[in-house]
């Protein structure tokens, strides 16, 4: 699968985003529950970290990456909800400020409209 630039990333409808990830994702196929592990949460720093890291080496190199992190994004934006888990090979507060990044860049769009 071939990478997808900006542009068409933002043009793809969020369900389309969330076909490919699951079609061409690396982690496709696997124990998903890894990704998203709340029970985390509850457990000491190390043992989180530890354990994101072996979830993370899933996204190196993952043809779909940019989409499984334009995923969590919208989801981020839309509902004001933070998708918890490891997308895009982020954790949620890794994405936090790319989050505060979007919504002031669409605060700023609005208030020029």
């Amino acid at each position: 699968m071939r990478a997808h630039t900006r542009t068409e990333i933002a043009s793809l409808a969020t369900n389309s985003l969330q076909e490919l990830a699951e079609k061409h994702g690396n982690c496709a196929g696997s124990q998903s529950d890894a990704f998203f592990a709340p029970e985390l949460e509850s457990r000491s720093p190390a043992v989180r970290q530890k354990a994101e890291a072996v979830v993370k080496r899933w996204c190196v190199g993952c043809p779909v990456r940019d989409l499984c992190l334009e995923i969590a994004l919208r989801s981020e934006g839309d509902r004001g909800e933070t998708p918890y888990g490891i997308w895009g090979g982020m954790t949620v507060a890794q994405r936090l400020p790319l989050i505060r990044a979007r919504r002031d860049r669409n605060r700023q769009k609005q208030e020029v409209a």
